[in-house]
């Protein structure tokens, strides 16, 4: 579609909120797929996108490890914004 070679995945809130951290469970992975090369955050506010260049997860995020359903938690600068 029109994001490109980029897959993504967000939430949009109808008032602004501040956004300091995600929590994220990856899914099944796949011979071909189910992990990510690279990720970032952006928080936005309809119109506009920043990306938060210090984002940490704990644990690190591991990508393609063969392993189901991690969970990792993703800390970053705070941030306000309507989406994520």
């Amino acid at each position: 579609g029109a994001q490109g070679n980029f897959d993504w995945l967000g939430y949009a809130f109808p008032a602004p909120r501040t956004f300091r951290a995600i929590v994220f469970q990856e899914g099944k992975h796949f011979v071909d797929g189910g992990w990510f090369d690279d990720w970032r955050v952006e928080v936005g506010d309809g119109t506009t996108w920043t990306t938060d260049t210090g984002a940490v997860t704990t644990p690190a995020y591991a990508g393609n490890n063969g392993l189901n359903y991690e969970t990792d938690r993703v800390d970053f600068a705070a941030a306000v914004g309507t989406r994520i």
